[in-house]
């Protein structure tokens, strides 16, 4: 195999997969993504997790393999490292980066709905209230924070107490569908990166809100929030309310994760939690 980052893709997965030539083109702490090329002359995409249990994304391959042509195909897996088709086409945030922001907002609502429609089984997905449970251990003197959180623990509070009266709580969600996990192939939308949730549906776009990356201007201005609330909400047959409080929640766990706020994710949060 040739490629100067060659080295860095085990022997054993060189083997299994019959890669030939190699290309990095993605790299966090988390995982590696590499663009191949396999002996039978297809390309490839291989994502190398550091932790073979492939953290809160391991569920997120059950789905992907459910949800059939509306996602990546998966192509072969073994331990911390999956084997998918390549999706050559732009993603839904170039699309928005390119000048279409609305229209890349409303493809991403009828993937949501088609998504949704599906009728994906949840057996065996992460449930929501696990991916949440740093919120538990969140501490903040932020004002919005404090009311995501407080949002967050009524949430969680019905979803424990109500046992599946919320609408949509057994719905299998992508869990982190948003503009730049979807990209174009063969004439068709195909979305990746799923965490593989089950909960209520009005999480699905929970955070997309804080995206396309890269346009914070647009993302955080009430007219884009409030369109999206009407689009979005309409694509996932919940109330704008829900919506608008899923999202802060989002923005509140993403705060944790990174164990603190960014100016932009509050002035975000601000919007949601004035529609909340």
């Amino acid at each position: 195999m040739t490629s100067q980052h060659a080295c860095s893709i085990p022997q054993r997965l060189v083997d299994r997969f019959a890669i030939t030539t190699a290309s990095l083109v993605f790299r966090s702490n988390a995982a590696r993504v590499w663009r191949v090329r396999l002996a039978s002359g297809e390309c490839a995409a291989l994502k190398l997790y550091a932790d073979p249990r492939m953290g809160n994304e391991a569920a997120g391959w059950q789905y992907i393999a459910r949800a059939g042509a509306l996602t990546v195909d998966i192509m072969d897996q073994t331990g911390g490292a999956i084997l998918m088709g390549w999706l050559d086409g732009p993603s839904l945030g170039d699309l928005a980066r390119e000048g279409a922001p609305e229209q890349a907002d409303r493809v991403l609502a009828d993937m949501a709905q088609q998504l949704t429609a599906a009728a994906i089984s949840p057996a065996d997905l992460l449930p929501l209230s696990q991916l949440l449970a740093p919120l538990e251990r969140m501490q903040t003197k932020e004002r919005a924070l404090a009311e995501a959180l407080t949002i967050y623990r009524y949430m969680q509070s019905h979803m424990q107490n109500s046992a599946g009266s919320y609408a949509g709580l057994n719905t299998a969600l992508h869990g982190d569908l948003h503009h730049d996990n979807i990209r174009s192939h063969a004439g068709r939308w195909r979305a990746f990166d799923a965490k593989g949730l089950q909960g209520p549906a009005a999480y699905e776009l929970a955070n997309a809100f804080r995206h396309p990356r890269g346009m914070t201007t647009y993302a955080s201005q009430p007219a884009t929030i409030m369109r999206r609330l009407d689009l979005w909400s309409a694509a996932l047959d919940v109330s704008r309310t829900d919506l608008a409080q899923w999202g802060a929640v989002k923005i509140a766990l993403s705060c944790a994760w990174r164990g603190k706020s960014d100016p932009f994710d509050l002035r975000v949060l601000d919007q949601l939690l004035g529609h909340a």
